[in-house]
């Protein structure tokens, strides 16, 4: 096995308007991993206190952890690295998609990466 995979929730306190939203989508995560064929890789879920972009969530950390990786340096920058991808906006309903795309066929999800991307000002 060559590493595994963790999910981290923003659990900041506007991160998408609400926070009840956060406890929802860390739930259905939860459920969503429970069910189903395993996945090729173990997932780890958890809470991340602020990704930085508070307008564009709720936000979601899928990143790839590799076997030899430094695990302090991965709990203090989470969104270093080639293999983290930083999800926008996600719901309940994204859930599914996030586990049988990214986690279990290795296909970033550009729509949700794109998702509520800040509009430039016209002049």
């Amino acid at each position: 096995m060559s590493g595994r995979f963790a999910i981290l929730i923003c659990r900041g306190p506007t991160c998408g308007g609400d926070q009840h939203k956060d406890a929802g989508l860390h739930a259905a995560f939860e459920s969503a991993l429970l069910e189903g064929e395993p996945l090729p890789q173990p997932a780890e879920l958890g809470w991340y206190s602020c990704f930085g972009r508070c307008r564009r969530g709720p936000n979601v950390l899928v990143r790839e952890i590799v076997a030899g990786e430094n695990p302090m340096l991965v709990r203090m920058m989470p969104t270093a690295g080639p293999r983290a991808v930083l999800y926008h906006g996600v719901t309940a309903a994204d859930v599914r998609e996030v586990i049988e795309q990214h986690l279990r066929n290795g296909k970033k999800l550009q729509h949700l990466i794109d998702r509520n991307a800040p509009v430039a000002a016209t002049p």
